[in-house]
Order: C-alpha cells, then structure tokens, then sequence
C-alpha cells in the first residue's frame, strides 16, 4: 500500500473530493486497508448492475466507459471518479455498466470509510456534497439532451457535458456516426452543425478530439 500512496497522494491531493484536506489526513485515507487497489485489462468490465463493490472508484491510469441500456453516456479519464451511485442506497443494482477501454489502475474507497471520513472531516463533507451536485448537473444535462426537440439543441447540450474538461479538448467516447444516432440526428446534419460551429470559431476538431474554443457562444448557438 505504501507504494501506491507515495505514487498517488499529489494527485489525490488536487482532486475536487480532497481539496483543502491536509497532507497528513490523506497519507492517514490511503493506508486505511478500506482502500484498495486493483488493474483491469481492456474490454474488462468494472462495475455492472449485478456486480459491483460499494465503493467510490478514483481511476489512476487508463481511460474506461460508461454505459446505461447500451447507450454511451461518457468517457472517464485518469484524474476522475465514478462508483457513486453504488453508495448510500438500498437498492440492489448499480445503474450502469463500466467497461476498461485500455488497461487501466484504480483505487477503491469503501463506502464505511467515506462514511468515516464524512462523519470525522467537515471540509471532506463539503467536498463529497460538492461532488455529489456536480453528478446531478451532469445528469441534469444529460435529462435535457435526451429531451432536446432540435438537432442543435441536442448536439449542444452534449458538448456542454465536457464544458469543464481540460482545454486541450476531449476525446469523442463514440464514432460521429454512433454520436448521430444516439442524438437522434442524421450524420449529414451532424457534420453540418459542426462544420458551422467551426467556421463561428465556437469548437475546434482534431479527428474525435473537440476543444471548445467559446463556451458562452455554445450555449447561446441553439437559441
């Protein structure tokens, strides 16, 4: 264990769920035995309705996805978190399924140690409730682009699911032609679309690779 703490404390440490908690706590988490640490190859599944671990899950190297009823609802990347919808709840199922797109390295956090964590660090509580909001806007968004009732609103509002992402831009989780379908659009009005976004300087694309280059012009391009 000491060797996955020394290899991940910093980057824990700048992660929205442990800012502003000191070095020391941090060090005390991640030699806790409720964290754990485990690798899957590529095409292994993570998490899944019925079976999963009742645990938040920090992805360390490796790019994995989620999937709910077969439709693709995002890439997660090194840096990022899921497992969430797995904690506090009676409910049996998890809602989705996780699959490793490459090998990837994970850390695990029992659901009784968060709980610890929550009950003993007040500045952990605020971030865990600032984490747990910042799901439901995504979740928000993605209520509103499976409702959108035009093309442009619903290729909008995916693109705003990433507004936050780094500036070098995201990586597509899907083919332009799987985004098509999963907006309900055609192709021809996908390309089209952002074609336009491009030339107003709002995106830019490097093969599935988007940068938004405008993000208050994104959100007023559908209005």
């Amino acid at each position: 264990m000491e060797t996955v703490e020394n290899r991940t404390v910093i980057r824990i440490s700048v992660t929205p769920l442990f800012n502003h908690i000191s070095k020391h706590d941090i060090q005390c988490i991640l030699q806790d035995p409720r964290v754990t640490f485990a690798t899957f190859r590529k095409n292994e599944v993570i998490y899944q309705p019925k079976e999963y671990r009742k645990s938040l899950v920090f992805l360390l190297k490796g790019k994995a996805q989620v999937k709910s009823s077969a439709y693709e609802m995002r890439t997660i990347t090194a840096g990022h978190y899921f497992g969430a919808a797995a904690l506090f709840t009676d409910e049996e199922d998890y809602v989705s399924e996780v699959t490793a797109l490459n090998q990837v390295s994970l850390l695990f956090f029992e659901e009784s140690l968060l709980e610890e964590c929550i009950r003993t660090l007040p500045q952990f509580a605020i971030n865990y409730t600032r984490f747990l909001v910042s799901r439901i806007h995504f979740l928000n968004r993605k209520i509103s682009l499976l409702g959108s009732p035009s093309s442009k609103n619903s290729l909008v509002h995916f693109l705003l699911l990433w507004e936050n992402e780094s500036t070098d831009g995201f990586e597509l989780p899907m083919s332009y032609l799987q985004l098509a379908k999963n907006l309900n659009i055609s192709r021809a009005s996908l390309y089209r679309i952002m074609n336009e976004m491009e030339e107003q300087k709002i995106i830019e694309r490097n093969g599935k690779t988007i940068t938004i280059l405008d993000p208050d012009a994104l959100k007023a391009y559908a209005k």
